[in-house]
This record gives C-alpha cells, sequence and structure tokens, in this order.
C-alpha cells in the first residue's frame, strides 16, 4: 500500500513563546519548544491514508510501526522538500520516492534488534550509501539558528534559517560504502562519518513538521540512555 507525503505541507505546530537569543558575528540562535500533537503525527504517520507496513517482527507495537513515516520524513529532510510517496516492502521496510524527474528514491529500515536504531539506503553504482539515525543518542532538544544578510536597504533583511538537533556522537552517520560486503544489521561506521543532524536553507514554515516527527519518536525512544 502507498502513502503520499507532501512535504511542504504544515504538519505540526511550534507553540513555545519563550525565546533566548545570543548573538555571535551575524548568526542568531535560539531553542524553543514544541507541543506534539498526536494528531498531527497521525497524519504524518500515514494512519490518515490507510498506510501499513507490512511485515512485524516479533515483538513489535503499532506505535513501533507508526514511527517509521516519521523516521522517512526525517531522513528526507536534508534533502529538499519535494513531495514522494511511501510504500512498504514485504521485509517491512518502506521505500521512499519522490515525483518528477530525477527523482531521490531509498528504503527505510529498523535495524532489526533495536528499536529506536533506523537506517536509510540508496544504491548509487557500485556504492550503498547508507545513513543511520540511531535515537536512543538524541536528548529531545534542538536549535533554529537564524543567518541573515542585507538586501537593499540597510533596513531591510533576507534571512535563512537552519534546524539542529542535539545528539551525542553517534547520533546520526553517513557513508557511501564502496561494494558494500556486510549485514545491515551491523554496520561500522567510520569515524569521521558521524556528526550533528540537521536542516538548513529554508523558511521557518518548513520546520514545524520535522520538529513534531522529531519530538514523536523521542517520545517513544526515551532519548539518551
Amino acid at each position: 500500500m502507498k502513502c503520499i507525503i507532501n512535504s511542504t505541507d504544515e504538519m505540526g505546530t511550534i507553540a513555545s513563546g519563550r525565546w533566548n537569543f545570543r548573538r555571535r558575528a551575524k548568526i542568531r540562535w535560539w531553542q524553543m519548544a514544541a507541543v506534539l500533537s498526536e494528531r498531527t503525527m497521525l497524519a504524518i504517520c500515514g494512519v490518515a491514508c490507510g498506510f501499513s507496513v507490512a511485515r512485524s517482527e516479533p515483538g513489535e507495537s503499532p506505535d513501533d510501526l507508526a514511527m517509521m513515516p516519521a523516521v522517512a520524513l526525517l531522513f528526507h529532510g536534508p534533502y529538499n522538500e519535494r513531495p514522494y510517496k511511501l510504500a512498504s516492502t514485504s521485509s517491512g521496510a518502506l521505500t521512499l520516492e519522490e515525483f518528477g524527474d530525477r527523482p531521490i528514491r531509498f528504503s527505510v529500515r529498523r535495524v532489526s534488534g533495536k528499536q529506536c536504531v533506523f537506517l536509510a539506503t540508496q544504491e548509487r553504482n557500485a556504492s550503498l550509501d547508507v545513513e543511520q539515525l540511531d535515537f536512543t543518542k538524541f536528548d529531545g532538544t534542538y536549535q533554529f539558528w537564524e543567518a541573515c544578510g542585507s538586501v537593499g536597504a540597510a533596513s531591510e533583511k533576507n534571512c535563512t534559517y537552519s534546524l539542529h538537533f542535539n545528539s551525542r556522537t553517534g547520533g546520526y552517520c553517513q557513508y557511501a560504502f564502496q561494494n558494500p560486503q556486510f549485514d545491515l544489521g551491523d554496520i561500522q561506521f567510520p569515524a569521521e562519518a558521524c556528526r550533528p543532524f540537521g536542516l538548513g536553507g529554508r523558511g521557518k514554515e518548513f520546520y514545524s513538521k520535522y520538529v513534531t516527527a522529531f519530538e514523536y519518536i523521542h517520545k517513544r525512544c526515551g532519548g539518551i540512555q
């Protein structure tokens, strides 16, 4: 069964009136709290369009399965805001494929035996590009950074924003493995492949759905242990 996600839609509400500012050069950044909307998150997770994962592992709960489309949204976020579709596979993974010309396409799966560790994989010629999100290493907090430059008159500014999720080392890793011969359940990433996870270069209005997805997953994974 397929589910179509319009990545440009607003799927959450950031509802904090507290703003803490700190300036460094021309960059201003702050932390905000988000209020999780269960109804909104269910829409992200495909319940509204009848999405279901084809096969679960023993012990998986409906909440475990519901996390998968939210995880796919976060994996897709750093690429762009193009709409995409999700399709379940017989192995329990999801296939994400964008609409339009030269679409991005990758598979998302949970690492066997690890409830809160997920992989996104793309085949590129003789290599396999692997991304990993380990939500046990995220502490549930995030920051918005604002970068502004002057446009025209001195009083006019052109600002872009980026969203950064706080974690310890290994929360997010990405590496292109050449001629891969390994078990996806036991991948060893080089140290330089792991870095902070974030999204950037767009307007503030795009970020609420990513915050909602992150909060939804963090609530179920329990954060840093």
